[in-house]
């Protein structure tokens, strides 16, 4: 949730939407892959955030619940109101490299890999997990995401502070140094920026891959610990 609100209050400040976290926690604590659950709900909401226009809202729904003293159904809705999508659409939404360009509402700069769904579609298999969608053109997404998952007990809680305890020190220790970030999406590129900046690095920005080179030749060699470049850009892509 803390995650969520970092990365997604700013954004939606900066694009006059409103962001709303209704997360009433009614469990026990859960256990779970976060790398994947956290890649999970951030490709929902990136596409929340990039197809809401201006004075909309984005929800993010808590629905979590313990189903015995040893399981929780970890669940939670993405609400927008958006450009929708059409029943037509919504059969091969799951597809990979698929988008819909033709909704009339899409922003016309708005582009993708069209791999984002498919992914969280495969990944909430893996786990066992379902994802539901309720859409209609013009009038916003509903994306509901519901996935059972183990409870933590008091012996795991306690490993986990020792853990905790390890990473806190380890965080301590901050990286330095510029990375050169090659991302034409805005939302993608500003989550990138912020999540490098709290490693303690600098970020110098491209929007496409001729932009990438133009800043590579500019600095002298050596000036970049490490280059992150999109595939697919304008101009010139990742290849």
């Amino acid at each position: 949730i803390e995650n969520m609100k970092q990365m997604f209050e700013p954004l939606c400040q900066e694009k006059g939407i409103n962001f709303i976290i209704a997360h009433k926690p009614n469990c026990g604590i859960l256990i779970g892959d976060k790398i994947r659950i956290n890649q999970i709900v951030f490709n929902i909401l990136s596409n929340a955030v990039k197809y809401t226009p201006k004075g909309g809202t984005v929800i993010y729904d808590s629905h979590s619940h313990n189903i015995d003293s040893n399981t929780i159904q970890y669940e939670y809705t993405i609400r927008d109101t958006g450009i929708g999508m059409s029943s037509e659409y919504q059969k091969k939404l799951f597809q990979p490299f698929t988008q819909d360009y033709t909704n009339p509402n899409r922003p016309k700069a708005e582009s993708g890999t069209g791999l984002g769904l498919s992914i969280v579609k495969r990944l909430l298999n893996i786990m066992g997990g379902t994802i539901q969608i309720e859409s209609e053109l013009g009038k916003g997404t509903n994306v509901t995401v519901s996935i059972k998952l183990p409870m933590m007990t008091e012996e795991d809680f306690k490993k986990h502070e020792h853990k905790t305890e390890e990473q806190h020190e380890l965080q301590k220790k901050k990286i330095t140094g510029t990375v050169l970030v090659a991302e034409d999406n805005e939302i993608n590129r500003e989550i990138a920026t912020r999540i490098l900046e709290d490693f303690g690095l600098s970020v110098v920005t491209a929007e496409n891959g001729a932009e990438a080179v133009e800043a590579f030749l500019k600095l002298k060699p050596g000036s970049f610990r490490a280059i992150l470049m999109d595939l697919q850009m304008p101009l010139m892509n990742g290849y």
